[in-house]
């Protein structure tokens, strides 16, 4: 890590810790520790570790030695996304189990951690699960898999709760209506209404609404979408493509894996136009309508429209119906819908850009790490909503249930080594894990 990277963590890490020990949550020890740490040298007892957004933000969730570091040396350690932008394999074979096993082998204290992909091995490490819902807090005693159990049998003695206390209290209201103007049964009257006053009523479990989102019917393509031919692209003094070729068809689904610094975003980025290589040409098919989808993504939302007012000003001849279920099946609903984008998430600003693209539907899809920042629920959405998609796709993600669900072809770029020749695989992601006896590089199940 540079010196400028690093001082601005520790800066960063300095004010959340400044912002805890004021607000009485951790000792004073906190900051003391902290601005060991900005000295250059390591605190013998450091009580609070930072990790996930400050990582998210400034290293791409790519330094895992830095994580390592806060994990051994701390005694709590909090993480966001900690690896939402890592990819499958990280700094030679650690990423989500690499990260598990830093920290497993770690003596911290406590870990708190947050993670969106469905295969979360860290979650393995839990021994209380926090959930928070719609403003509630609830925590569950035990492993993710004890959790995703114990929440749905919750639900389930919740509803049935409910149920049989809306019997009594409708049974209870009949009676009093029934009743009411008896002269002989106003005491009892009197009595029930004041019992009803006092019960506590329960309310149903509250469940996120998932909207289905279905795509309109794209135009037809050409059958070749994209042709590469003889790409060569390099930084420095380092070869990332060398003679790379490659024909992408009408209706295929490439994923592209690889390593850290593979090439896999270059590649999308010539794909997409916004980078030129240095020798040989992609040539897009006819009729081509493109849909490219990166973190840059984000920077073309205008910051002073609400959620609505964006969406109505792209779709300025569709209903205002027809924006709002849009907006709902990307989990804008309710109030969502006029909160302002400067205001968003870096998860709910992904679910809005990729609402404006799929709304009106290209017939090539070029997705850089489309599920980062989405929560379980949006990206199974987004998942089924892309299964039905009659164009063609190419994309990069980490996410297995992205993979699995989508990918009916496989680039492989750099083999396990990093340095193999490209490998083009003609069949689903998991026929090619079958295949060749492994997952994706970097992967270890």
């Amino acid at each position: 890590m540079d010196n400028l990277t690093r001082r601005a963590l520790l800066k960063t890490t300095a004010g959340l810790a400044a912002g805890l020990t004021a607000a009485s949550i951790f000792p004073s020890s906190l900051s003391a520790a902290v601005h060991t740490l900005r000295r250059g040298r390591v605190a013998p007892r450091i009580k609070f570790g930072v990790v996930g957004l400050v990582l998210g933000a400034l290293l791409d969730g790519r330094d895992v030695g830095l994580v390592a570091f806060l994990v051994e040396h701390f005694d709590f350690a909090a993480g966001d996304g900690d690896v939402d932008h890592a990819d499958l394999d990280v700094g030679g074979g650690v990423g989500d189990e690499g990260a598990a096993e830093v920290i497993d082998g770690a003596e911290a204290g406590a870990l708190a951690a947050q993670r969106r992909d469905g295969v979360v091995p860290v979650f393995g490490l839990a021994v209380h699960v926090v959930e928070i819902d719609g403003g509630e807090i609830t925590v569950y005693s035990g492993n993710y898999d004890y959790y995703d159990r114990e929440r749905a049998i919750r639900e389930t003695n919740q509803q049935a709760a409910f149920a049989r206390q809306q019997a009594m209290l409708a049974k209870e209201q009949r009676f009093i209506d029934r009743f009411r103007t008896h002269a002989a049964k106003a005491a009892q009257v009197q009595s029930r209404i004041k019992a009803l006053d006092k019960i506590e009523k329960l309310e149903l479990p509250k469940k996120r609404s998932v909207v289905k989102f279905e795509f309109r019917m794209p135009p037809r393509s050409g059958d070749q979408v994209a042709v590469m031919e003889g790409l060569g692209k390099r930084y420095g003094s380092r070869a990332i493509y060398d003679d790379f070729s490659m024909i992408i068809r009408r209706g295929e689904r490439w994923a592209v894996m690889g390593r850290n610094g593979t090439g896999k975003t270059t590649l999308l980025r010539m794909v997409a136009g916004a980078l030129k290589p240095d020798a040989g040409e992609v040539r897009l098919g006819a009729s081509l309508k493109m849909g490219y989808f990166a973190q840059q993504s984000l920077d073309v939302l205008n910051p002073d429209l609400t959620v609505a007012e964006q969406l109505q000003q792209d779709f300025p001849h569709d209903s205002i119906g027809s924006i709002r279920s849009l907006a709902g099946a990307f989990q804008f609903s309710g109030d969502d819908v006029d909160k302002k984008i400067r205001s968003l998430s870096g998860g709910e600003k992904s679910r809005l850009a990729m609402a404006r693209m799929l709304y009106d539907p290209p017939n090539f899809l070029v997705l850089d790490e489309p599920t980062n920042h989405l929560d379980m629920a949006t990206k199974e959405m987004l998942v089924e909503a892309l299964k039905n998609f009659e164009g063609t796709m190419l994309f990069v993600s980490h996410d297995r249930t992205f993979l699995r669900g989508l990918a009916s072809r496989v680039l492989e770029l750099g083999g396990d080594s990093g340095g193999s020749a490209p490998l083009l695989y003609p069949g689903p992601y998991e026929e090619y894990v079958a295949s060749l006896g492994h997952e994706a590089p970097g992967i270890h199940t």
